[in-house]
């Protein structure tokens, strides 16, 4: 057989001649470019197609080639909202606070970086189960006191909540985004309802009950809010303790109907804020009426005044024995 390159007789190259020229190429081409290059492929494995925020999981890759030792990859993310990551062991972590639903993950071949595999990994959506609230159940009138809901689910559920109180007086309320819950001073209720509901899943929501103790509490700085006081002892019910801060000097209308009306087992408490204060009669009568079951007492900086001409005493007691008179 002649395979030799050229014809012996007529010098043209001979078949063999264009065979060794595809050889040479070949053995060339293999010297400087490793058959991986051509037949390199990269894959990604995983074991989830969905994630819960806040999750971290493991992606495994592989890249396959002829005479190709280097397995490495360049990961890459696209999709994710800011603290979503994935490091250069194909570890993903889930921000808690991801937003976007669907993350496109993608390994690209160090050795040959036009083999790459992409991936769609979903991001579950947050679900609500039950809001918890936590602070103190026990307020005293004229207290503020913040409360914290702590949403429960799967997947860090959104915390944002929104506030509102249930019965009470127009003083009390609770801001409807931070919880923050003011009792009036006048407060008449003895139990209040403060519900919390997501602002994510309405259908979920949590109630607790408030107990209100303490004194009521009364600022008066003339003799409208005097009268508001007064009126408010009246209707507030038996056995119950008040606390009547005058900021102001102010003038009173003098009577000579009982002050409290028909309360017993209460007492009044007179303070003077921020100096001395004094209350003065303004009209004929007395300024205060007392009867049994009555205590009333003048704290600190408060002073009473009288007028001229005027034969009703200034505290009047309709039953001496049963009513009580104190100064502190």
């Amino acid at each position: 057989m002649n395979i030799y390159p050229f014809n012996s007789q007529t010098g043209n190259p001979t078949k063999w001649f264009y065979i060794y020229i595809v050889v040479l190429v070949i053995i060339i081409f293999f010297i400087f470019k490793p058959f991986s290059l051509i037949f390199t492929s990269v894959s990604i494995k995983s074991s989830y197609s969905s994630v819960d925020r806040g999750q971290n999981i493991q992606l495994d890759v592989k890249v396959r080639g002829i005479g190709n030792n280097d397995h490495s990859v360049v990961w890459m993310i696209s999709g994710n909202s800011e603290g979503t990551t994935i490091d250069e062991n194909g570890l993903l972590t889930i921000s808690q606070n991801e937003t976007s639903r669907s993350l496109i993950i993608t390994a690209i071949s160090q050795f040959d970086q036009t083999k790459s595999r992409s991936v769609t990994i979903n991001v579950k959506e947050p679900t609500i189960s039950n809001i918890l609230i936590e602070g103190s159940h026990t307020l005293e009138r004229g207290q503020t006191h913040k409360l914290n809901a702590e949403v429960i689910g799967t997947g860090y559920p959104e915390q944002s909540v929104s506030w509102i109180v249930i019965g009470g007086v127009s003083g009390t309320i609770i801001d409807p985004n931070t919880g923050e819950l003011t009792i009036a001073g006048n407060e008449n209720s003895e139990t209040l309802t403060v519900k919390a509901t997501s602002t994510i899943n309405t259908n979920v929501s949590q109630s607790v009950i408030i107990t209100v103790t303490g004194s009521f509490i009364w600022d008066v700085n003339d003799e409208n809010t005097w009268n508001d006081a007064i009126a408010g002892i009246k209707n507030s019910g038996n056995n119950k303790e008040h606390q009547i801060n005058v900021t102001a000097n102010i003038s009173v209308s003098g009577s000579n109907i009982i002050t409290f009306g028909a309360r017993r087992g209460i007492t009044i408490t007179l303070s003077g804020v921020g100096s001395n204060r004094t209350i003065s009669l303004g009209s004929i009568g007395s300024m205060f009426t007392i009867s049994s079951g009555v205590t009333l007492i003048l704290d600190r900086n408060i002073t009473l005044q009288g007028r001229n001409n005027n034969n009703a005493p200034l505290i009047c007691t309709a039953h001496a024995e049963l009513a009580v008179f104190q100064t502190s």
